[in-house]
């Protein structure tokens, strides 16, 4: 969020900025919620210990298709 609010001096990783500018391009605030949002679904199911490697894999496909 700071690279792309023109705030490159709040950044952390100052080692890897250039990596974590080809991120913050890649990736905007509604992919980000999205995939908090599935991680959520993912980390509830592995609480009922449902199938837990199908359950990666729709998340892993989830955040692909978007």
């Amino acid at each position: 969020m700071f690279v792309t609010s023109d705030a490159p001096d709040l950044v952390r990783n100052t080692d890897i900025q250039e990596d974590l500018k080809k991120l913050a391009n890649s990736a905007d605030f509604g992919w980000i919620a999205f995939a908090s949002d599935r991680l959520a679904e993912v980390e509830r199911g592995m609480r009922r210990n449902l199938l837990r490697s199908l359950s990666l894999d729709a998340f892993a496909t989830a955040l692909e298709k978007v």
